[in-house]
């Protein structure tokens, strides 16, 4: 059972990973030909170009939802922690200049900082993305409560029960 403090910080986590992914989705669907313009200018083949502006956005809202549900949550966890490492990797392969001088195809407020900064706020989300499974799953235990009590409800024996000896099941 989670205590009032981890309650407390998934209280946050969650509602700010929500704003993260709409907004993030908002602002390149809002301004799809700058969004387009934009990828035009990464190091990807310009024939992706077109699948990358419709899947990202998709993926960002697929993700805010599944972060708005009980049932998904540790999924949207899962995805936010998986998209922001992902992301995170991108910036320090800029920051390397691997592909040599890419500009970020960020847009919004996000679009205007530069690549420290940026590594600086995606390794934040990765953070509370990790925290909030982390928390979600109480702490590591990924049987929770609710599908012990399914488990009960459809089987009507307790989780974990062991069989008696002798007993017939």
């Amino acid at each position: 059972m989670k205590n009032k403090k981890e309650n407390i910080i998934l209280n946050i986590i969650r509602p700010v990973l929500i704003m993260l992914w709409v907004y993030a989705a908002v602002t390149k669907v809002s301004n799809y030909p700058l969004f387009i313009s934009e990828l035009h200018k990464q190091p990807f083949p310009e024939s992706t170009d077109a699948a990358i502006a419709i899947i990202l956005p998709t993926i960002e809202i697929v993700t805010a939802v599944l972060l708005l549900f009980d049932r998904t949550l540790k999924t949207g966890y899962k995805g936010s922690f998986i998209l922001m490492s992902l992301f995170t990797l991108y910036v320090l392969l800029a920051m390397t200049r691997t592909f040599g001088h890419i500009p970020c195809p960020c847009a919004g407020i996000i679009g205007r900082m530069n690549w420290g900064a940026h590594l600086v706020f995606n390794l934040f989300f990765v953070i509370i993305s990790y925290v909030g499974y982390y928390l979600q799953t109480d702490k590591g235990n990924t049987t929770n409560e609710r599908d012990k009590r399914d488990y009960s409800r459809i089987t009507g024996k307790q989780p974990n029960a062991r069989k008696q000896a002798g007993s017939i099941s």
